[in-house]
Formats: structure tokens, C-alpha cells, sequence
């Protein structure tokens, strides 16, 4: 089945390929090839008309074809390379190539933190994402995260996002993470002296690090340190087209050009 596939295909492409050639019959005269002088009878090999030499241009007989118009050939060899080379050349490469090369990768989290058990009045979370996109074989580590401070109205029970901070990880490999976080943690309004406070601030951290160390899925309800317990996971993106599927394109656009110019060199110069 899979070889059908391919010679399907390039037959039907052969096949209008010879459809040019198959012009109406010349039921005339001998002429010449070029101009379509009629040279019968001439003594010469020189067309009295055009001055070509008959041997190099050739002469039509009376069974013989008319030459194909360029736009013919033009549409005859598009149609050609559509199916006799477009087609296999994207089926090979989606058997053999594309599973094996680069493949354009979108990944992402997002996580909540959280101590446990949840306060009673006024209490809060955290909310952890990043996102990235990169082409490679695997997903890359995020070059920024997000933590979103999410407090809650004990009356009502409405939860609302009142900060941000993004952690880029040139901070965590520098070990400024916990420092920033503290910092912010503060500027929200939270103590980051009480015990709970400074077990979320650690668990932030955590979290984090091994965000940029290795962008893969976490396990969710996982104990974090103290009472802090993070849920959530990342996520990946299936295959999607990139660049490199122009490949087979660009290959075939260069036969396609490549073609098209000798088939219209060939008929100027046989008329």
C-alpha cells in the first residue's frame, strides 16, 4: 500500500506530461519548424523564410505533431511536479524525516501553593505559570516565571489577585530568588517572619528552581516543606508544523523552476 503511494502519483504525472506532445496532427505540407514556412520541395536545407538551418530546427510532416505552446508546458509540468514529485517528496518526509528532526515544542505550567491546613479568615495562595516555545527534541527550560499572590475574603469567600512577580532565571542561578520573593512577599502585606509565611516563601523557591532546572511534569499534591503543599503540573504541546516542513517545499520548487526553464529552452529552440 505505502508503495502505491508514490507510484500512483508519479504515473499520473508522467502522464500529463506526455499530454503536450499529443498536439492536432499537421495534415499540410512539409514545413519549417520555427515559422512554419513551407519548405517542401526545397533543394536546401535553409528556410528561405526564417534563414534557420532544417536540420537543426527540424521540419513537421504530415504525421508528424505541433510543438506545445509555452503555457501548455508551463501548466503540464506544474501539474507534473504536483504529482509526481510534491506528493511522494512529502510522503517520504513525513515517513522518515519529520518524526526524526526538530519539532516546534509549546510547553507550560501552572501550579498552585498553598499551606495547609488553609487559614480561616483572610487567607492566601500562590499561583505559579510559565510558558515557553522553542524548536528542538524537548522542551526547554523557561527563561521567565510568573507568581501571582491570590488573597481570599473570609466574609464572602472571593478570591482575587492582588500582585505579581516575575523570576527570571538568570536570578535563580544566582541565588537572588528567595531574596526577591521575601522582598515581595512583604511589599503584599504578608509578614514573612511568621513560621507559615516563611515556609511559603521557601516553597516558592523550591518550586521554582526546579521550574528552570527541568521544565517537566511535576506531581501534583506534592509536599513542599513545613505545611506548604504545590499543585498543578506542565504541560506540552503536541507536534506542530515549523520551518524545517518547508523543506520538501523548497526541493520541490527547485525542480519545479529547474524544469520549466529547460522545457521552454528546448521548445525555443525547436520552434
Amino acid at each position: 500500500m505505502g508503495l502505491l503511494v508514490l507510484i500512483i502519483p508519479i504515473a499520473i504525472g508522467v502522464a500529463i506530461l506526455r499530454l503536450p506532445f499529443r498536439q492536432p496532427k499537421i495534415w499540410g505540407p512539409v514545413r519549417c519548424k520555427r515559422c512554419q514556412y513551407i519548405v517542401a520541395g526545397l533543394e536546401g536545407k535553409i528556410c528561405p523564410e526564417c534563414g534557420s538551418d532544417l536540420k537543426v530546427v527540424g521540419t513537421t510532416t504530415r504525421d508528424g505533431f505541433l510543438p506545445p505552446t509555452p503555457a501548455y508546458l508551463a501548466v503540464a509540468w506544474s501539474l507534473f511536479v504536483l504529482f509526481a514529485t510534491l506528493i511522494p517528496v512529502m510522503v517520504l518526509y513525513l515517513t522518515f524525516v519529520e518524526r526524526y528532526g526538530p519539532q516546534l515544542i509549546e510547553a507550560g505550567g501552572d501550579f498552585t501553593l498553598e499551606s495547609w491546613p488553609k487559614r480561616a479568615k483572610d487567607g492566601h495562595s500562590y499561583s505559579i505559570s510559565w510558558e515557553g516555545t522553542n524548536i528542538g527534541f524537548s522542551a526547554a527550560p523557561p527563561q521567565v516565571v510568573k507568581v501571582r499572590l491570590v488573597k481570599t475574603d473570609g466574609q464572602r469567600g472571593l478570591a482575587r489577585r492582588v500582585a505579581s512577580l516575575d523570576l527570571d532565571e538568570r536570578s535563580d542561578r544566582q541565588g537572588e530568588i528567595s531574596g526577591q520573593v521575601r522582598k515581595w512577599v512583604e511589599g503584599s502585606g504578608i509578614d514573612s517572619s511568621d513560621e507559615q509565611s516563611g515556609h511559603e516563601v521557601e516553597g516558592i523557591e523550591r518550586l521554582v528552581h526546579g521550574i528552570f532546572a527541568r521544565p517537566a511534569d511535576q506531581p501534583a499534591n506534592t509536599r513542599m516543606t513545613g505545611l506548604i503543599i504545590a499543585t498543578g503540573g506542565s504541560h506540552r504541546s503536541s507536534r506542530r508544523p515549523n520551518r524545517f516542513d518547508l523543506a520538501p517545499l523548497g526541493v520541490c520548487a527547485v525542480v519545479w523552476a529547474t524544469g520549466l526553464w529547460c522545457l521552454l529552452k528546448r521548445r525555443g529552440a525547436t520552434g
